[in-house]
């Protein structure tokens, strides 16, 4: 599965970081392998739960060197049965230095287990991205990512070649 040409993810090989991780088996990495299974998900600590994750709880990259994100592929919230376990709204970010941060985007209306695509108005080069909880679905679950995928193109027909997924447009996001 690739983004269609000149939209290639671009976080393979690089640094990956998170707010914390559930159980000690569940690393940021998991979330960068190209697997949307859940045993291959990152997933929040229980501190993080519910409304506990807004503004704490992160899924990040350092890139070894500056890279300028257009835009930001996210699958969330599948854990292999029936219960969700999401954020409605997340904000992207970047920084220079790992510490102080910036808001690229704010996105909103997200719901579990579909492709969400935000375009990412320019930013300039930096070398830690990131998504940020800005607001949780509701009871006490944790924030899972199953897959989060960054690119520098700015094309606008996305097809995810291979993925038989739900299908849903709302605002700038194209979720396919």
């Amino acid at each position: 599965n690739d983004w269609v040409p000149g939209l290639a993810d671009i976080t393979a090989g690089q640094t990956f970081s998170a707010s914390s991780i559930e159980g000690g088996g569940t690393p940021a990495s998991d979330a960068f392998d190209g697997s949307l299974a859940f045993g291959d998900a990152w997933r929040a600590s229980v501190p993080e739960h519910g409304a506990g994750a807004n503004g704490v709880s992160y899924l990040g990259v350092q890139f070894s060197s500056g890279k300028t994100i257009r835009k930001v592929r996210i699958w969330q919230g599948d854990d292999g049965s029936t219960a969700l376990r999401f954020v409605t709204s997340m904000l992207i970010q970047y920084s220079d230095n790992g510490s102080t941060w910036s808001t690229a985007a704010t996105t909103s209306g997200m719901v579990a287990k579909v492709w969400h695509v935000y375009d990412i108005p320019s930013a300039g080069s930096h070398v830690y991205w990131r998504v940020l909880a800005n607001s949780s679905s509701g009871g006490g679950d944790t924030w899972i990512i199953n897959e989060l995928e960054m690119t520098e193109g700015t094309g606008t027909n996305l097809f995810w070649l291979g993925t038989n997924a739900d299908v849903n447009t709302s605002g700038n996001a194209y979720v396919a």
